[in-house]
């Protein structure tokens, strides 16, 4: 009798053993796809965002930073290539990687690449700005130690971004005369940018 009982426990553990494998097997292989098609998700996004978007915002930029300060087309004179970081006070992703956005800023030379970074949820529906997001967006930036220049998108621009970007943070390279030269979707570690903003001085050169 105890032997009966003892390979039976033997056969329920080995089957709860190939049922926990079979478990593991088919997570990796779900996240595998997960991550696959979210990939390919963001490289259809960013090919239909290069396919369809207008640059004249950015060959005609004339805004003003959070503290009302002008900031025109001749603040980037010079710069062979400049990057858009458009984000969102409540994307996680997007404060994530103010840090070591920050960091890259201060990396090149600013007749090489500059950041400007812009925050597109500051508007309420009828088109006015928050002044309580608009104060929300510049605690965060204090917060995470941003000096770069951030800008208050106009009219123009949050047209171009309702018309272009499905999710945040997005990033626009612009080249000396402001024209779209590349797009990125989602954030970045400090690594992963600097590759990628080296690629594309690359090309420009």
């Amino acid at each position: 009798m105890l032997g009966n009982n003892s390979r039976k426990t033997k056969k329920d553990w080995r089957m709860c053993t190939s049922t926990m494998k079979m478990i593991v097997t088919a997570a990796v292989i779900g996240m595998f796809i997960l991550s696959f098609s979210f990939a390919y998700a963001w490289g259809r996004y960013e090919d239909q965002i290069e396919s369809r978007a207008s640059t004249t915002v950015f060959e005609t930029v004339n805004l003003e930073d959070f503290e009302g300060n002008s900031f025109t087309k001749k603040d980037l004179e010079g710069t062979k290539l400049v990057a858009y970081n458009v984000w969102e006070t409540t994307c996680p992703a997007c404060l994530g990687e103010m840090g070591d956005l920050e960091k890259l800023s201060k990396e090149y030379d600013p007749s090489e690449f500059k950041l400007i970074g812009m925050c597109a949820d500051l508007y309420d529906s009828d088109g006015k700005i928050k002044p309580a997001q608009l104060e929300k967006a510049k605690d965060l930036m204090q917060n995470a130690g941003v000096t770069f220049p951030n800008l208050v998108p106009d009219k123009g621009f949050m047209d171009f971004f309702r018309s272009t970007i499905a999710g945040f943070p997005t990033t626009f390279f612009v080249n000396s005369e402001g024209k779209l030269v590349d797009v990125t979707a989602g954030s970045k570690n400090l690594e992963d940018w600097e590759a990628y903003v080296n690629t594309e001085l690359e090309k420009l050169q």
